[in-house]
């Protein structure tokens, strides 16, 4: 979905770039690393420009964490057309996963052409392609996670980074070429 569009949709601000994290329960689940963002923003070379994060798959804790950037809870997101707004209306997906397998969030980020970062663990490296569609990071290295936070918003739209992950996803994860590797499994 157009970028302008979906941040007028849902009322978030224009000249921001906007980082995206979001998991069902993910806040409070240590797998999905969600601590390790905060680490990372701690390091974040980018402050002074105007940055925001976003979380989805949680409403505002009682006590907000300190970020050292604006914080906006979008909450628990039910439907595939907000997803789809929130995920475009983004500049970069975060996925700090300590452990993942085949994560939605990355393949979903890169569908609505959003670059992603991430640690080079588990599945990640299946869907994020290094300086190509995001950044892989090594395993829980946050001053490398906060390095690749700053190139991915400084070389997006340079290297086409959406646009390269948008077509990675539907060259390997589109619905047509996932029924083929299955037949292709059932058939051996």
């Amino acid at each position: 979905l157009d970028k302008k569009l979906s941040r007028d949709c849902l009322n978030l601000p224009q000249k921001t770039k906007l980082l995206l994290f979001g998991a069902a329960g993910g806040t409070s689940d240590f797998r999905k690393g969600f601590s390790l963002i905060q680490d990372s923003l701690k390091l974040f070379h980018n402050k002074a420009n105007n940055i925001m994060l976003l979380i989805f798959g949680q409403s505002k804790p009682e006590i907000p964490m300190d970020f050292g950037i604006p914080v906006h809870y979008m909450g628990n997101l039910q439907d595939e057309i907000s997803l789809q707004f929130v995920y475009s209306s983004s500049d970069v997906m975060l996925i700090p996963s300590r452990q993942d397998n085949l994560p939605n969030t990355a393949v979903e980020a890169h569908a609505c052409g959003v670059p992603v970062v991430a640690f080079d663990i588990g599945g990640l490296p299946d869907i994020v392609k290094h300086q190509k569609t995001g950044y892989l990071a090594r395993a829980f290295d946050i001053a490398d996670f906060a390095k690749g936070i700053n190139w991915t918003l400084e070389n997006n739209k340079k290297l086409k980074l959406g646009e390269n992950a948008r077509k990675h996803s539907l060259q390997k994860f589109s619905d047509s070429k996932i029924v083929e590797k299955y037949i292709d499994v059932y058939n051996k």
